[in-house]
């Protein structure tokens, strides 16, 4: 996902006593001078680079043979956002190259430590700092095993002044030279209480939780600072020099990201209708766990027959039933489901591809019959048939193969209970081993991300046969489209088109560059789409990026065309 580099906070809108938080920060690295955003330390070992991202630019770090570094880079909250959370979500993108094989140190976490206490054997015992980064070990592994490395109020009992180690499950463990999603989340304690939360995610699979830390037993210690962190601690120095790649660092608050302004002095106002968000923010492919419904509350996020929990577990304020579960690590699951029911999860990015659609379930008995059907912003993407696995806790997997799914961002995923009498643990999204490399894709005109231009840009609607599409289309207007290229390479642009106007033309822009303008041909009908192929071809990279389509035309009038969608078909 290519996000855009911004510094923003959420506007905390108090509404019956509930903050809804936004973003307070995100960094896609697309800029060159991303360092002016940190306080930098070694940060010759930080290299902007293009080549080899996650999506377009992104941040290299190298760790130096026989030193500590490594290096960290601290986005500082109040310094930039005016105030500091005491709750925080971070997620970052990661790859460790090979030449990490023989790395152990931190990595990537949340800081308190206010330049005074909580890391360096420096225990700040409640009062002067804590500190929740990560920590890598990699030598003599196969992979690279992750945890959080943690100062805290009892750092330092029986003389011991060096951080804790509390390692997250083997679902956290990560392949070298491979693309990870890591999801981070930490909840201050009330001082004089052990009730801090530390939780992580890798690829959307919880890895690690923990709900009794003792972070502070003071107030003013909160969340000072997100911290890019690669340094070998103590008396080790790294045995050989190795580098890995950092991109899509995104803070947010409790109840997802967003994009307003922040406001560190809150005014109440009014109660208004809540809003749905993210309670944990998905990607495909990855798991997605059923009690991480979204947050919004009842005929908003999910409909449930029943008011309460009737499982009483993880989210005791909500109405959807959550109990604790014995299926392997994970720790809970939904139950007590009827027919008609639904939840919803927010998924903030889809890769485009060929997807083993699985979901986990259990019944008691054998009877069939039973039934879910999985939508994706309201289209049917997946139909779970399936029997009873004889125990409420007798748990079974149930896979639909090769199901194909478009790039997309910020769409809503819908679990519908069409009967119910069954638990559900978690629906996962597994890239087909057989998925085929697609040699083109295809962009439905009326999902475009952004519309502007002389007139005010498009306008959606559907035809009177039922095809989504574009119209309202003046010279000079636009509309931007987020697209996923499954293959670098040549392609041509067939745009399906209608128009009664002659002289109209559409051209291309790739990240900002003109590429391809064509004459659009006068068919005689808004309504009636043809297909209008490009003269020549464009060069398009693999991986997320943005085009912008424009009217760019002479006719006698300002009228355009309508468009119903564009083909990029890729050139032998």
């Amino acid at each position: 996902m290519n996000i855009k580099h911004s510094l923003c906070a959420a506007a905390l809108l108090f509404v019956g006593g509930s903050v809804n938080a936004q973003m307070y920060y995100s960094d896609d690295f697309s800029s060159a001078s991303w360092k002016d955003n940190y306080d930098m330390t070694a940060s010759q070992n930080f290299k902007h680079v293009n080549s080899g991202c996650y999506s377009g630019s992104c941040i290299q770090v190298t760790v130096l043979k026989d030193s500590h570094y490594g290096g960290s880079a601290k986005y500082k909250l109040k310094e930039n956002l005016g105030f500091e959370p005491e709750e925080m979500y971070a997620e970052y993108r990661v790859k460790y190259n090979d030449s990490m094989k023989l790395y152990g140190g931190k990595a990537p976490g949340f800081d308190g430590t206010y330049g005074e206490a909580g890391w360096g054997n420096r225990p700040g015992y409640g009062t002067k700092g804590w500190s929740a980064r990560g920590t890598l070990k990699a030598e003599g592994r196969s992979d690279v095993r992750n945890s959080f490395y943690i100062y805290h109020t009892d750092t330092g009992n029986n003389g011991k002044t060096w951080g804790d180690a509390r390692w997250w499950n083997d679902d956290g463990n990560m392949d070298f030279n491979r693309w990870y999603h890591v999801k981070q989340y930490v909840k201050l304690n009330t001082p004089g209480q052990s009730n801090g939360i530390l939780r992580a995610w890798v690829d959307g699979v919880k890895v690690f939780e923990k709900t009794n830390f003792n972070f502070r037993t003071t107030s003013d210690l909160k969340i000072y600072a997100y911290w890019i962190n690669y340094y070998n601690g103590g008396s080790d120095e790294a045995k050989a020099t190795g580098t890995l790649l950092i991109d899509d660092l995104r803070l947010y608050g409790a109840n997802g990201p967003g994009n307003s302004t922040p406001s560190p002095s809150p005014t109440p106002t009014l109660p208004v209708t809540p809003n749905q968000s993210a309670y944990v923010n998905h990607f495909i492919p990855g798991r997605i766990q059923a009690e991480d419904y979204d947050i919004g509350g009842q005929g908003i996020a999910y409909s449930d027959a029943n008011n309460g929990n009737s499982g009483g577990a993880y989210r005791p304020e909500e109405s959807v039933d959550v109990q604790s579960s014995s299926d392997g690590s994970d720790a809970y699951n939904v139950g007590w489901t009827s027919a008609g029911e639904w939840l919803e999860y927010s998924v903030a990015d889809i890769a485009a591809g060929n997807y083993d659609v699985k979901l986990r379930v259990a019944a008691s008995g054998s009877s069939s019959g039973k039934k879910l059907i999985a939508k994706l912003d309201g289209q049917t993407i997946a139909e779970f048939n399936f029997s009873g696995t004889n125990g409420w806790q007798n748990w079974k997997t149930i896979t639909l193969k090769n199901i194909r799914l478009n790039s997309a961002s910020n769409k809503i995923l819908r679990l519908e209970f069409e009967t119910g009498a069954f638990n559900v643990n978690w629906i996962e999204f597994v890239a087909a081993a057989s998925a085929p490399i697609e040699t083109s894709f295809t962009v439905q005109a009326e999902n475009f991300s952004a519309s502007g231009g002389s007139y005010g840009g498009f306008e959606t609607y559907t035809t009177s046969s039922g095809v989504g599409g574009i119209n309202f289309n003046q010279r000079g207007d636009w509309a931007d489209y987020e697209i996923n290229v499954p293959v670098a390479g040549e392609y041509r642009l067939d745009a399906w088109l209608a128009t009664t106007q002659t002289g109209g033309a559409i051209e291309l822009f790739v990240n900002g560059q003109s590429l391809l303008k064509e004459s659009v041909v006068n068919n005689g009908n808004w309504d009636q789409f043809v297909k209008t192929s490009s003269s020549g071809s464009v060069y398009l990279q693999a991986g997320v990026q943005t085009i912008r389509v424009q009217s760019s035309g002479n006719s006698s009038t300002t009228w355009e065309w309508n468009a119903d969608k564009f083909v990029f078909e890729k050139l032998n």
